[in-house]
């Protein structure tokens, strides 16, 4: 793989400031300097930029703690999104959320470009339990109202009705 591509992907920046970079002499591949930004590397190569030895990565992974009035979505026109809080030379990076949080919710979410892990996460066949706490202020709960949440229930859109999960 050609070293501008690898050193981009790893999240460094974007192509043309990682070309910058190598172009400069600040880049050693096994202990040679290396400023042609095309240089082929392997994964496994040794690579420093100015001394410092770069961890690199092809899959990303991050955690974001989602605010509350945010959507988990990568693009929307009206609403701010999770893409708001991704730095720009990330954009590039096929990043997505794991899951969702509704635009009222905050909690923490995964932030990655690894779709194997997203899917097998996500899917219902790998049946991944997730865990939710909400919070609740308001009227007592009556004892039925408290046997439907103990059960488990479906929450429908729009209208709210409360369902028994079967």
């Amino acid at each position: 793989m050609r070293l501008d591509r690898l050193l981009a992907n790893s999240g460094l920046g974007t192509r043309s400031t990682v070309r910058d970079i190598v172009s400069r002499g600040s880049v050693q591949v096994n202990g040679a300097v290396i400023s042609d930004p095309s240089f082929h590397v392997k994964e496994t190569d040794s690579i420093m930029i100015d001394g410092q030895e770069i961890n690199l990565q092809t899959k990303l992974y991050y955690l974001l703690d989602k605010p509350d009035g945010v959507l988990t979505a990568m693009e929307d026109k009206r609403l701010p999104c999770v893409a708001d809080y991704i730095p720009p030379e990330l954009m590039s990076k096929k990043l997505s959320p794991v899951g969702r949080l509704d635009y009222h919710t905050s909690g923490l979410l995964i932030i990655t470009n690894d779709g194997e892990l997203s899917h097998r996460l996500q899917s219902p066949k790998y049946e991944v339990p997730k865990v939710y706490l909400a919070t609740y202020r308001g009227l007592d709960w009556t004892d039925e109202e408290i046997n439907t949440v103990r059960s488990g229930f479906n929450i429908r859109d729009k209208g709210c009705t409360l369902t028994r999960k079967s």
